[in-house]
């Protein structure tokens, strides 16, 4: 571009002098402005080829990004189906519930489970209060002798005070 305004000024100085002043150089402003010509034409395919890059990648965006939401809503579509069998099962199970609490048998039994519970809970309270006082080493000193004396004593009481092992 700078070659270009002083080949204007050259010009202008030209015109200027008029006749008097040297002969314009025909050939060398002729090879001045191909060379420029040649440059802004080589930039310009520079700027061609950038922009269909540029242009491909966003063409291979928009083709991801309508895959990705194709899959957003499948997806979405998914969910809302299972969302409808879970609301399915759990009706299910809660009417399978309710059949079960009203049933005459789940109602004859309620004492027995009941006391079945108790059992259980007598059974804790004696293992813990066991295990509480076999943390004393007088009354551990007792358990030993106890379980030596006793043969499967000392299997029973691991049994019962360690169920899980």
């Amino acid at each position: 571009m700078k070659e270009h305004h002083a080949v204007s000024a050259d010009q202008a100085a030209v015109s200027t002098a008029g006749a008097v002043s040297a002969p314009l150089d025909w050939h060398w402003l002729a090879a001045q402005r191909l060379s420029r010509l040649v440059e802004v034409e080589h930039d310009c395919s520079v700027v061609r080829e950038r922009l269909d890059s540029l242009q491909n990648d966003y063409r291979e965006s928009l083709v991801a990004r309508d895959g990705q939401l194709q899959q957003i809503r499948e997806l979405g579509d998914r969910l809302a189906d299972l969302a409808q069998v879970h609301a399915r099962m759990r009706m299910e199970y809660e009417s399978a519930q309710a059949a079960l609490l009203g049933s005459r048998s789940w109602r004859m039994t309620r004492p027995l489970r009941m006391l079945s519970m108790q059992v259980v809970s007598a059974r804790r309270r004696i293992g813990g209060l066991l295990r509480a006082m076999l943390r004393v080493p007088l009354l551990r000193r007792v358990a030993r002798v106890l379980a030596r004396l006793v043969p499967g004593l000392h299997a029973r009481l691991r049994s019962r005070l360690y169920p899980h092992g």
